[in-house]
């Protein structure tokens, strides 16, 4: 198990490449479609069926990447980070062909500009 801590929350990612996350549920950074905070780790049920192999918690937004390349993002992207307001559950995107080697909380903001939909 991996854990990942952000300002405000902690996720987790398990050696089944899923993903739990937990803390203030603002803005809808936990991914779990409501912004109420949890206490206790619980499964982002919106990866279910989606092996996972990393996962960055920022101020405002989180994002995983699966083992096939697809990125997901959820929370809060109101400074444009996804050309929507909110995300309240884990969305797929597409983005520009990036290789990206290592991950970190730093590294969402490597994808502000990048994001389509």
């Amino acid at each position: 198990m991996k854990l990942i801590d952000g300002p405000d929350t902690a996720a987790a990612l398990t050696a089944e490449r899923e993903v739990y996350s937990w803390g203030n549920g603002g803005n809808f950074i936990l991914g779990h479609g409501d912004q109420r905070s949890k206490l206790t780790p619980t499964r982002v049920s919106a990866l279910d069926n989606v092996p996972v192999q990393a996962v960055a918690a920022g101020l405002f937004h989180s994002i995983a990447i699966a083992e096939d390349g697809d990125v997901y993002v959820w929370g809060e992207g109101k400074r444009h980070q996804f050309g929507q307001s909110y995300f309240p559950k884990p969305a797929q995107v597409t983005i520009q062909k990036y290789s990206v080697q290592n991950y970190s909380s730093s590294f969402i903001y490597i994808y502000i500009y990048i994001f389509s939909r």
